[in-house]
Parts: structure tokens; C-alpha cells; sequence
């Protein structure tokens, strides 16, 4: 089963950064400052879903394969010894475009939207489809849900 960030309501990891690297912006997405990040994995740990991940390599891109429309709390390349996780294509998002695994999911088994927003996909699948939680009991209120297709 896939895992990514679930950008919980109340997400442990923030409260466990002792640099205040990573917080919840307005929107309710959970983000990382790598400029910030000290590595020291406390949020890895808090995580109930193993979102997190670190990153043991120096990054080894060539010059022609860098994106040039990096976004500083997302797509950017990210140094060694900093922790990284899912933003929901943050730079995409806020543009009103949809994250790129979305995009690039051939089955449309990805479902993307305003949750506040009660026309939209997301809320349709949350009303009609059954839905799983991915421990529900953890208190986190993650805001990413698995649906059953049928």
C-alpha cells in the first residue's frame, strides 16, 4: 500500500522539530524548510505513517535534468542529511493544478481536491465511496484517504 504524507490536521511531526523546520501552512499542507532542517529524524519518528524520509545522498543531477521552476517548500533539490516527504506538488497546487502523481496516474485512481469545497471530486468520493483511514486511531486527523472503487 502506498504511503505518503498524510498533512495531518494534528500532525505529530511538527511539535517534534526542535528548529521549527516543518509546520502546517494555512492551508492545512505540512511542509519542511531543507534550509532549516537539521536531520536529526525526530519527525521520522513522530510520523505514525513512515512518511518521512531521509536523505543519505548528496544530490547528483545533471545541470541539464534540473527543473528550472523549483519551489522553494517543494520540488526543490533537496541537500544531504535532511529529511524529505510528500508536499502534494505544492508549487502545482497552489497554482491550481493537480499534484504530478495525479497527472501521471494512468487508472485515475487518485483523487485530489479542496475538502472544504463541497462540489468537488474529493468530497464526492468521501460522500459516495468507502473510504479507509490509515490509523484512524492515532488522533492525527490525516487528511488522506484510501477508497474502495466500488
Amino acid at each position: 500500500m502506498p504511503i505518503q504524507c498524510h498533512h495531518c490536521e494534528k500532525p505529530p511531526c511538527v511539535n517534534v522539530c526542535p528548529v521549527k523546520a516543518t509546520w502546517k501552512e494555512p492551508d492545512g499542507l505540512v511542509v519542511i524548510d531543507y534550509d532549516w532542517c537539521i536531520g536529526c529524524r525526530y519527525c521520522e519518528a513522530a510520523c505514525p505513517y513512515h512518511a518521512r524520509r531521509f536523505n543519505w545522498s548528496k544530490p547528483q543531477i545533471p545541470a541539464e535534468e534540473v527543473n528550472p521552476d523549483q519551489g522553494y517548500l517543494s520540488n526543490r533539490i533537496r541537500p544531504q542529511s535532511v529529511m524529505e516527504k510528500c508536499t502534494f506538488c505544492l508549487h502545482r497546487t497552489r497554482e491550481g493544478r493537480l499534484p504530478a502523481c495525479l497527472e501521471a496516474c494512468p487508472a485515475g485512481a487518485r483523487v485530489f481536491g479542496n475538502l472544504l469545497d463541497s462540489h468537488s471530486e474529493i468530497r464526492h468520493v468521501l460522500a459516495h465511496k468507502r473510504i479507509f483511514i490509515l490509523k484512524e486511531d492515532q488522533g492525527t486527523l490525516p487528511r488522506f484517504f484510501y477508497f474502495f472503487a466500488q
